[in-house]
């Protein structure tokens, strides 16, 4: 009996190591930005151990940091003009070894690789020291990643390089740090889409991982322990594109990689063997489509990276099971948009915005569709372990709903009630069009005249209130349709709920 008992102890013991454990809750805060965002990425600019956030602006030619703090309220941001800004953050380091953070962008500006902006320690950057590529081509960065290649404790930029030429022709280099100057080291002249850093064979050297859509294979490239690398084992993927990210997702100290192969397709995980290859692929569920800045973190402090990906719809949590495998936890707001029509989907980065020790999520929101003048984009940052805003609706009263002559007419009103967050945005009095609801109304006209369904979002100076965690919103609605019966309809209404500034949907009255 005892031995049984040891047996299903050990089994036990397997189950509890292979259950993701359950995702803390997420507030979410959102900084109207104005215009669009290109990039984003995370450091502690101001170096009061709270994790910032830089963005950047190729359009309007701006670089923009927004310091966290302890209530996530982010008043405190800094914004500053360059010229020739590219679309790409390479990098966020202390390249210039004084202490402050710097921030490396692909600049546009002919044969320059790219800017290297150096930090003033206080959020801020100074003017920027251009590196210059030789030649007479310019070139485009694709991927690149923060790296010390030769162990000299000074970080290098390891980087994917597109002929702007010829975008069929590309590099993967190397740029060594020489205190703040660099110098390039070609590692092979192919083009690759997609890269990853880290110690794939255990020696201590960190090596380069690059994949290959044409060929759905991975390639190691071998640091041999002063920057300079050997061609390595190759690792059939099998499905490969331009998202891929290293880290140790089982626990054996073997590197491991995460990628998806693009649009529409699954995203996947493959084991480190620890000698450069990698093997017993593991699909995530849920067909995901890991996006373009997808993040690898433990969020739920199990010890166990779990993933998440801003997608055009919503915002997944995956839990690591710690063996190489993801369970589907939930979608953070449903409804948010994270796309960019030229760059498919949005960069998000993982950091502690308010010094918890617990990984926050910040990305951004396109709101290009939004009516809004000027254009603006939303930064979205999710709180770890804050409790979520959650909204519900009651009372509706309704006083007029009726059909005449190709027009609805509606008016009337209802309550709202808000938890753990209210109708404004962070640090703005941006309010013009953060809240909407959602309603259908049927027209059933007398047989034989078919019956319609018109679904609405409307929005309006009555829907705004700042500050607010509770009210009473009233209405009188006009709304056109694409019937113009004189004959008299049945009027119903159905399915309404509200969204608030949160993207939290409230629950729905009169359903169906």
């Amino acid at each position: 009996m005892k031995r049984w008992a040891g047996f299903f102890a050990l089994c036990l013991a397997f189950g509890v190591a292979a259950t993701a454990a359950t995702m803390p809750p997420f507030k979410q805060v959102r900084i109207a930005v104005d215009g669009e965002l290109d990039d984003i990425a995370r450091g502690d600019f101001n170096r009061d151990k709270r994790d910032d956030i830089v963005m950047i602006n190729s359009g309007a030619k701006t670089i923009r940091v927004v310091l966290g703090d302890n209530i996530l309220g982010f008043a405190r941001s800094s914004s500053r003009s360059f010229n020739y800004l590219g679309k790409l953050i390479v990098g966020v380091a202390d390249f210039t070894g004084d202490g402050k953070l710097d921030l490396a962008v692909d600049s546009l500006y002919y044969k320059t690789y790219f800017a290297l902006f150096p930090g003033t320690g206080t959020g801020t950057f100074q003017a920027p020291r251009l590196v210059n590529a030789s030649g007479t081509r310019t070139t485009d960065f694709s991927h690149a990643c923060v790296v010390d290649v030769n162990g000299d404790k000074k970080p290098d930029i390891a980087a994917l390089l597109i002929d702007s030429y010829n975008y069929s022709a590309g590099v993967l280099g190397v740029f060594i740090n020489k205190g703040g100057r660099f110098a390039l080291t070609v590692v092979e002249t192919t083009k690759y889409t997609c890269l990853a850093a880290g110690d794939v064979d255990g020696d201590r050297d960190q090596d380069l991982i690059v994949g290959d859509w044409s060929t759905d294979d991975l390639t190691v490239f071998l640091n041999q322990g002063k920057g300079t690398f050997v061609k390595g084992p190759v690792t059939r993927a099998g499905e490969v594109s331009s998202r891929l990210k290293a880290g140790y997702v089982n626990g054996d100290n073997r590197l491991d990689v995460v990628g998806s192969v693009g649009a529409l397709g699954s995203g996947w995980c493959l084991l480190g063997t620890g000698k450069g290859t990698f093997v017993n692929k593991k699909s995530l569920p849920r067909y995901n489509d890991l996006a373009h800045g997808f993040v690898l973190a433990d969020l739920n402090g199990d010890g166990k990276p779990d993933l998440v990906e801003p997608d055009l719809n919503e915002v997944t949590l995956l839990g690591g099971l710690g063996t190489g495998t993801f369970k589907f936890q939930r979608d953070l707001a449903p409804g948010l948009y994270f796309g960019r029509l030229e760059r498919g989907a949005a960069n998000m980065i993982g950091g502690d915005f308010n010094g918890d020790k617990k990984i926050d999520l910040a990305g951004y929101h396109w709101n290009g569709y939004n009516g809004r003048t000027p254009e603006m984009t939303d930064l979205v940052v999710f709180a770890n372990g804050k409790p979520a805003t959650a909204c519900s609706i009651s009372d509706l009263n309704v006083t007029e709903l009726r059909y005449a002559s190709g027009v609805i007419y509606f008016s009337g009103s209802f309550n709202f009630q808000n938890s753990a967050g209210d109708l404004r945005y962070a640090g703005s009095s941006v309010v013009t069009d953060n809240v909407h609801w959602e309603f259908k109304i049927e027209l059933d006209f007398p047989y034989p005249l078919r019956d319609y369904v018109y679904g609405y979002r409307a929005t309006g100076d009555y829907l705004n209130y700042p500050g607010l965690t509770s009210g009473t919103v009233s209405f009188n609605l006009t709304l056109p349709t694409t019937v113009f019966s004189t004959a008299s309809a049945a009027t119903t209404l159905a399915d309404v709920a509200l969204w608030d500034s949160h993207l939290v949907r409230s629950n729905i009255l009169l359903e169906d």
